[in-house]
């Protein structure tokens, strides 16, 4: 509340003001100005000795004002509400692709992973393929591919045609070291042949909740990795927290959750 003005003795009541008596109104102006400064002080020596009356008004904020505020209040939840509602239409997809999904024999908890291939060096009669590697260039080539691109044309070599011919032979009948040794001796000496089988590995930085979205993944980032690439389920064994979150994604009832 506020005063407005100060209406003198002999005012009429009305809809905005009304009579009351002199103590009343100084006792009140005594702990207004004591609380809140001397702003209100010379209402005290403004008032008569015998009777006068005040009008007070309250205080309220413009209609526009607060019709502005209400509005963009309006505006925030229902923004809230739209990404919320988004928000559990996901997970109660995410819970239908869970239930339905194969699990590719591994048991729960279960989650994505990608799996590839590699070569790497073994010892003789472990091998997969035998690999030439030249010492000059630090690089291996497949033997076979190597004496394929001779034959064809596609490496540029000092070869007569009964050199090129011979080299076709001996692919018909030598071995693969045959080979190697032939090549040394015509091309170059500096290589040796290394073993070679090929393993399996997890990739590294991959977790999916999902295989549709480890194949997603693949078909995103085949760039990436080998032709053999793909998905790889395991269990997350002894993993209690794990277990209990996928468990509320499958069993709760998010449509209850969703606002309206």
């Amino acid at each position: 509340m506020k005063v407005a003005r100060t209406v003198l003795s002999g005012g009429k009541d009305g809809d905005n003001f009304k009579v009351i008596p002199i103590a009343t109104v100084q006792e009140s102006l005594q702990f207004y100005a004591e609380t809140a400064g001397n702003r209100l002080s010379y209402l005290l020596r403004s008032c008569t000795a015998r009777r006068s009356a005040f009008r007070f008004e309250r205080v309220k904020p413009g209609r526009d004002r607060l019709a502005g505020s209400m509005c963009n209040t309006k505006k925030i939840i229902r923004k809230g509400e739209r990404e919320m509602n988004k928000d559990i239409q996901f997970l109660k997809e995410l819970q239908q692709e869970l239930k339905t999904q194969e699990i590719d024999c591994q048991a729960a908890p279960r989650f994505w992973t990608l799996m590839d291939y590699k070569w790497v060096v073994t010892a003789e009669g472990h091998h997969d393929r035998i690999s030439l590697f030249f010492m000059d260039d630090c690089k291996a080539v497949i033997v076979e591919e190597y004496i394929e691109d001779i034959i064809s044309g596609q490496l540029e070599h000092e070869l007569t045609e009964e050199r090129i011919e011979e080299l076709k032979e001996m692919r018909e009948y030598e071995s693969e070291e045959g080979l190697v040794e032939w090549i040394k001796e015509n091309i170059d000496d500096d290589c040796y042949l290394i073993y070679e089988e090929e393993v399996s590995f997890i990739v590294q930085d991959t977790m999916f909740l999902t295989k549709e979205d480890a194949k997603k993944h693949i078909e995103d980032n085949g760039h990436h990795y080998t032709k053999q690439v793909h998905t790889y389920a395991m269990t997350a064994w002894r993993s209690p927290k794990v277990e209990r979150l996928l468990n509320i994604l499958e069993i709760i009832d998010w449509e209850s959750i969703s606002t309206k």
